[in-house]
């Protein structure tokens, strides 16, 4: 199916642009509860990579984490005024541009599935705290609804689930969907909440497709080499085509398919690859032809696990080469080898196209990874992996779907065991921050040390 900017759904700019920045002189509307947020004519703002912004998933945080009062009544209301309303009924919040991170650099507006169930989090535990809706003209529930409702909504079509069963933190329709684990799992977490608290069979057969699809695919975020989880599926790469024979003028047409290794998925086709130069915003993990030489042509182009890619040149072409990156304790990207592989066409220039294939997986480029980048010079995010899967575990009514969760949990701890030794992996935060801090998060979370979560999702299984 067709992706890109045309394809999706996308909500008016101005909508974005209303909440983007605090008017720091209009101090009439400014209060500072703490340190690190400004509460700005009724909206939470949070410090984000030094700055302040309007940050859905510090939002939905702040409803779920703060004890129902008409304070609290009234932000809940404000924040609904920059929902959008989607296709299918939901209701979403979305990213404004302002906010750093590289995944939050597309041109086309989005929002997270990871900050939607946070927000489905704050707006179920005020459905439980104030059911009648403190006097105001909102339902809660039917709030709550909505925002699971936008959980639903499909990627290609400018949503956040891919073939109705993967969440996304952060969908980017110029390239293939990229599994990100910890915000799926953190999805999934808030999603059972609500799932539970509000039972409907729409939500409830939702969830269960999830939790089977990450059953399946646990093993691909496993890097037993680095003793690590893979962060995501995905890592961008530039992949340079060679030609036979000199362009002279025009940027050749390029048509880039992503075909599933699953042929349960779906596939997904850039028609015609967009220009760098076409592109306002330089997003390292959008696809796009970065330059075009007489001789060769250079493409940015995203390497998945769950992927092949299937590249559609339309000039006599006779390689393609790369660098197969490596990674060390502060990558998030490939670093370049300075060594060069080469793939020759599927398909020769036949008058009008070549065509190559490449499976990242074969070529063993990095299809993701290894979760070895730090916060606060700690290892943040394979920990929180690991205590998330043994929650999930507590969320199944089915034996051997816990004990998948559970032996990976497991396996993913123990390789934290020896990091004291290994200063390449750095160290790591201790499990029973993350039992605190989802728990403090969460609709209805449990309070449990990491050992009586790990006792009681193992005695599960």
């Amino acid at each position: 199916m067709p992706i890109g900017p045309t394809a999706i759904f996308s909500p008016d700019p101005a909508l974005i642009e209303s909440y983007t920045h605090i008017d720091h002189e209009d101090v009439s509307n400014i209060t500072k509860p703490r340190d690190n947020l400004i509460l700005y004519k009724d909206i939470p703002y949070s410090q984000y990579l030094g700055e302040w912004q309007f940050h859905p998933n510090r939002i939905g945080a702040y409803l779920a984490a703060t004890k129902i009062s008409p304070e609290l009544i009234r932000i809940a209301t404000k924040v609904l005024e920059h929902c959008v309303e989607l296709p299918n009924g939901g209701l979403a919040l979305y990213y404004p541009a302002t906010i750093r991170a590289a995944r939050l650099q597309v041109n086309e507006p989005i929002y997270s599935a990871m900050s939607q169930a946070q927000l489905l989090a704050g707006y179920t535990k005020l459905a439980l705290d104030d059911p009648k809706s403190g006097g105001a003209a909102v339902d809660w529930r039917d709030v709550a609804a909505r925002l699971a409702t936008a959980m639903m909504f499909p990627f290609e079509q400018g949503g956040v689930c891919v073939d109705g069963n993967v969440l996304l933190e952060t969908p980017n329709f110029r390239a293939c969907p990229e599994f990100i684990l910890n915000g799926w799992l953190d999805a999934l977490l808030h999603l059972d909440d609500y799932a539970r608290l509000f039972p409907t069979r729409e939500v409830g057969d939702f969830y269960r497709r999830n939790l089977d699809a990450l059953c399946e695919l646990l093993p691909v975020f496993d890097d037993e080499n680095a003793r690590l989880s893979l962060y995501s599926d995905l890592c961008p790469y530039e992949f340079r085509v060679h030609f036979n024979e000199a362009m002279k003028t025009m940027v050749p047409r390029v048509t880039v398919e992503y075909l599933p290794v699953d042929s349960r998925r779906a596939a997904y086709c850039i028609e015609d690859l967009w220009l760098a130069s076409d592109t306002p915003r330089n997003c390292i993990y959008e696809n796009k032809i970065v330059k075009c030489r007489s001789s060769y042509m250079d493409l940015a182009l995203s390497a998945s696990s769950s992927y092949e890619i299937r590249i559609h040149v339309a000039a006599d072409c006779r390689n393609i080469s790369f660098d197969p990156g490596s990674f060390d304790a502060r990558s998030t990207v490939p670093n370049p080898t300075l060594k060069t592989r080469s793939v020759l066409p599927e398909t020769n220039y036949d008058g009008t196209l070549t065509t190559f294939r490449i499976n990242p997986v074969q070529q063993r480029l990095l299809a993701g990874c290894p979760t070895n980048f730090l916060k606060k010079g700690q290892n943040f995010y394979h920990m929180y992996h690991v205590v998330a899967l043994y929650e999930l575990a507590l969320t199944s009514s089915m034996p051997a779907q816990r004990k998948v969760l559970t032996d990976m949990a497991a396996r993913w701890h123990a390789y934290t065991l020896g990091a004291a030794q290994d200063r390449g992996r750095g160290t790591f935060f201790e499990p029973d921050i993350f039992t605190k801090k989802i728990a403090r998060f969460r609709a209805d979370g449990h309070q449990h040390s990491f050992d009586e979560l790990r006792r009681n999702a193992v005695r599960s299984a």
